[in-house]
């Protein structure tokens, strides 16, 4: 499960993200760190880091390096994609709210960020697959293992 691909983020960037909305689950008996631990597991394998958590937001970020723009005036962009996932308890469980944005120059004085709309069904079927396993009982894979990165 790829969360983006680089042939479309140069499109995505140049002619802009549009709102589109959130994805969201409801987790049953689970905290928001449980849940942490598990989008953990699924996205430091795709190459994100956790940025940041609290029990009210996640972060995890990925560098996409420089990225062409269909610009004459800027021609290459800096990349990170966040993924935030935002958390509130609810009477039915804990509501867990996923968004992703492409943030151009990040920490720049030109820095702009647009809404990644290719990813939304990648990101219900992420939140669909953590809200599976903490239902059944999965423990999160353990993330401190280094991947092989040998040829086969």
């Amino acid at each position: 499960m790829r969360l983006a691909r680089s042939a479309a983020w140069a499109s995505i960037l140049a002619l802009g993200g549009s709102r589109t909305a959130a994805q969201s689950v409801i987790i049953r008996n689970t905290t928001p760190s449980v849940v942490v631990a598990h989008l953990k597991a699924h996205l430091v394998s795709q190459g994100f880091a956790l940025e940041s958590a609290s029990d009210k937001l996640a972060m995890f970020t990925l560098d996409r390096g420089p990225i062409a723009q269909n610009s004459s005036r800027v021609l290459v962009v800096d990349v990170i994609l966040e993924v935030q996932f935002r958390f509130k308890a609810k009477s039915e469980g804990l509501s867990v709210v996923a968004t992703e944005e492409a943030v151009g120059n990040r920490g720049r004085p030109a820095e702009f960020r647009r809404t990644v709309d290719s990813a939304h069904d990648s990101l219900q079927r992420l939140l669909d697959a953590t809200r599976a396993e903490i239902d059944s009982g999965v423990p999160p894979a353990d993330t401190s293992a280094k991947r092989d990165s040998s040829p086969p």
